[in-house]
């Protein structure tokens, strides 16, 4: 998970489900950007291949649109259902867990065609070296896991979704996949964030 606040990334690992809710819950964040499916293929009850549903495919029109960037795998693929499932539940428990009054925008991001659009780099010392041109992060390079450099190129999506730069992949009746949209560059786009109180 990572927290960007006031220009500062606090970066924190959870393995436990309602560890990670309890967290969101409690910072309150306007923007939930998650790097996990939100919904299932349009038609479909499940992701079970006995199902009768299964006739529906295994691919949202997000997902079709997204391969455009590189390989994806099919929501139905072992590690992708359970990815899935828990996505889609944590979507649902979080909406929950705010008041009418304050909902914060849950979207749905996939960080590595973010990566590839922002064109921040490949490895783990050059992204964080773009990255803490412009933010301070709380874990050097070396004590970064993949999955939270992951998690702060999810809150960057986020953070390109709060100012409109964005673009929304498929089909918003079944759930769609937001992207960034470079005004001109990552350097540009980073200095129009930085003069702004986030």
């Amino acid at each position: 998970m990572a927290i960007l606040n006031k220009k500062k990334f606090y970066i924190k690992t959870f393995f436990a489900t309602e560890d990670i809710i309890q967290e969101i819950t409690k910072v309150s964040p306007e923007i939930i950007a998650i790097d996990a499916p939100l919904s299932l293929p349009k038609g479909r009850c499940c992701l079970e291949k006995e199902c009768d549903c299964s006739i529906r495919g295994h691919f949202r029109d997000s997902d079709k649109k997204i391969r455009e960037f590189g390989p994806v795998l099919p929501l139905t693929y072992l590690g992708m259902k359970m990815l899935t499932y828990r996505g889609v539940y944590i979507k649902e428990r979080l909406k929950k867990c705010f008041s009418p009054s304050f909902q914060p925008k849950i979207i749905e991001v996939h960080p590595h065609t973010s990566q590839k659009i922002l064109n921040i780099g490949e490895d783990k010392k050059t992204i964080y070296s773009n990255l803490s041109h412009f933010f301070a992060l709380d874990k050097t390079a070396n004590e970064l896991s993949d999955h939270e450099l992951d998690s702060i190129i999810a809150a960057l999506t986020g953070l390109y979704f709060l100012f409109g730069k964005f673009k929304e992949l498929g089909d918003v009746r079944e759930g769609t996949i937001i992207v960034p949209v470079l005004e001109l560059d990552f350097n540009t786009d980073m200095l129009f964030f930085k003069n702004i109180n986030i």
